[in-house]
């Protein structure tokens, strides 16, 4: 089964360049809107990322795995519930995923939710995370030139996929979804994955002792993870 991988806040379809050459299935990697051709962040909204995924789903050859890294999880849990016959499986990767129809920002704190809320708002044309935030809670555990790496090519992202609230159906039953927790994550707590892979009736846990972006502190161990998966669910399609 090939991979459509998604990544999370701030980032773009370069965060995968490491884990790719690993895959042992096809897979595109792909940035969500907003990130070239001029688009201006402030415009993008959540329905239109939804949109642009599934348009990514439908146009690969075979039913992908769908892989969302930490913020994009609601993005691909969107897809898979709502097209499911496009997407043969999710796996979430240290994602924290709202409520149907509530925004992604009713996960934080009431005092931090308010501040956030007006910065955004105010944030027409894209809001970028402070570098400091990046280096606690993105690159604690990589190397200096990865951390260089990572604050060179963080970008603005869309307000909206902080504020908009979408409803989304249950997930089919029949819907494989692997959570890979990240043990060292300091942007999502361990307390945080474990609510969410609660939330999400996750089907499958796997773990990986790395920080917030696995796909440059271990790429090998973050390829591999998905190899298995991928394994299981062709091994499962098969023989039924």
């Amino acid at each position: 089964m090939p991979f459509l991988l998604l990544h999370g806040a701030g980032l773009g379809r370069w965060i995968w360049d490491d884990v790719l050459p690993h895959l042992e299935e096809e897979a595109r990697a792909v940035d969500l809107p907003g990130r070239s051709n001029g688009t201006n962040p402030g415009e993008v909204t959540l329905e239109q990322c939804i949109d642009f995924v599934a348009g990514q789903t439908r146009a690969m050859k075979m039913t992908p795995v769908l892989v969302g890294h930490s913020f994009s999880g609601q993005i691909a849990l969107a897809v898979a519930a709502r097209f499911p016959e496009t997407v043969a499986s999710i796996v979430l990767i240290a994602s924290v995923v709202p409520e149907s129809g509530k925004p992604f920002i009713s996960l934080m704190p009431l005092p931090q939710r308010i501040i956030m809320s007006l910065l955004l708002k105010r944030a027409d044309h894209g809001i970028k995370i402070p570098a400091s935030q990046v280096k606690h809670g993105y690159c604690n555990d990589l190397r200096e030139a990865k951390t260089t790496l990572v604050l060179g090519k963080m970008t603005r992202e869309a307000p909206h996929l902080y504020l908009d609230a979408v409803d989304r159906p249950a997930l089919p039953a029949t819907m494989p979804r692997l959570y890979v927790k990240l043990l060292e994550d300091k942007s999502v707590s361990l307390k945080q994955q474990d609510r969410t892979i609660d939330r999400v009736h996750a089907t499958a846990v796997e773990t990986i002792p790395s920080g917030h972006l696995p796909m440059l502190a271990r790429p090998e161990d973050l390829a591999e993870t998905l190899n298995r998966w991928a394994r299981r669910k062709t091994i499962e399609h098969v023989g039924k």
